[in-house]
């Protein structure tokens, strides 16, 4: 499954019509959540997600004021969706974990409809292409910046942004890994960090492996919004137009920062993917690196740049666009081993390079590390044959 995200200028009426979709969908929501619970805290069955959704079928056609504008088939989403929470609560309860079971929620902002509840009319010569979606008066204006393969189209999700832009998420039935094109093809390894975001095992560290933005280049912005949105802010009354003009500035800043790091992250693992046959990766979590526990991860700005390094995404991109091409190997001392002699040598953070008293061996510790990643991954010293798809 591959989606395309795509602008949408909806109408005011039609703005209308989909908050009013979004209010009832959390409300069913809600409804099943508290029901899920009533049943765990008295000991009861624990509903099947087929149970609460005919109930829920049946409550919104004898109610239809209150929740008719939620098409069916946007129920059995919402209710499989909770589905999959309550199981993966139970799981993690029995491996002695934190459950975190679902909670009512708050807000909504984005709801999904399945094929069958939507009609989209690709754009033919024009910018715009046209989305019906169930109850949802007229066609909703679509930003097509790239083809989509109409037929493929299994679901469609419509969100909006805190600052308050509309896009459609048009999920299709087509491949996502990406083909080797390298005339040569080759194996190389990867080494994830926070100052070098990602290392490769050849020493490739040129402006496109650094990331072109950080979170630091904005600090002084951001600081300075956060300061006026908490200065406009009036516990207690009702909130004046500053404080949503402010609100609104702090978060088109928050989301340019994020599209700044989503566009290079997809650019670098679309190149790793299309350069390379094999690529190895350590297999670190990242909240490994945002935990407390240590003294150095204490630090706020620590976890602050662990959170922009963002490896669990690029992970997770890499994962979908390499297949079964991306394996992942143990972590375990990449940095401290030598990758000619195999010496090891404990190193502080602030040690930058790689220098071995056995051999001499001199480089840098994240390209050292991402060699040692290579070398394990092509000795077969891999966490799990490959990486699956999902």
């Amino acid at each position: 499954m591959k989606a395309y995200r795509m602008r949408i200028y909806p109408s005011k009426e039609q703005v209308s019509a989909l908050h009013k979709i979004m209010y009832q969908a959390r409300m069913t929501y809600n409804d099943a959540v508290i029901e899920r619970q009533r049943a765990h805290r008295n000991g009861e069955k624990r509903p099947s997600h087929y149970g609460q959704r005919d109930r829920l079928c049946k409550e919104r056609n004898a109610n239809p004021n209150e929740r008719a504008a939620v098409p069916a088939k946007t129920v059995d989403i919402l209710m499989r969706k909770l589905d999959a929470s309550v199981k993966g609560a139970y799981t993690r309860m029995k491996k002695g974990q934190p459950p975190r079971f679902p909670k009512p929620i708050k807000r909504t902002y984005s709801v999904d409809f399945r094929k069958g509840s939507f009609t989209y009319h690709r754009a033919d010569g024009t910018r715009f292409g046209r989305l019906r979606v169930q109850n949802v008066p007229g066609l909703i204006k679509l930003r097509e910046h790239r083809e989509i393969p109409k037929d493929k189209i299994k679901e469609v999700s419509v969100m909006i942004t805190k600052t308050g832009e509309w896009y459609a998420s048009l999920v299709c039935d087509v491949p996502c890994e990406i083909a080797c094109v390298a005339q040569e093809p080759r194996a190389v390894g990867l080494d994830f960090g926070l100052k070098t975001r990602i290392a490769t095992s050849d020493g490739t560290k040129d402006t496109f492996i650094h990331p072109p933005v950080s979170i630091d280049d904005y600090k002084e912005r951001q600081v300075k919004l956060a300061r006026a949105v908490s200065r406009k802010f009036k516990p207690g009354k009702k909130q004046s137009k500053r404080y949503y003009n402010a609100k609104r500035a702090k978060a088109r800043l928050e989301e340019k920062i994020a599209r700044c790091r989503g566009d290079w992250q997809h650019n670098v693992t679309t190149m790793l993917a299309r350069d390379n046959a094999v690529v190895f990766a350590e297999d670190i979590q990242p909240t490994f690196l945002l935990s407390k526990d240590s003294e150095k991860k204490k630090n706020k700005g620590f976890r602050r740049h662990a959170a922009d390094a963002a490896i669990g995404r690029i992970k997770q991109l890499l994962t979908y666009k390499c297949g079964k091409r991306l394996r992942l190997v143990d972590a375990a001392y990449t940095t401290q081993r030598c990758s000619r002699c195999g010496a090891i040598a404990a190193k502080e953070l602030s040690e930058r390079e790689h220098n071995c008293k056995q051999c001499g061996l001199a480089l840098d510790r994240d390209t050292n590390a991402a060699r040692n990643v290579l070398q394990a991954g092509l000795a077969g010293l891999l966490v799990e044959p490959f990486v699956k798809e999902k």
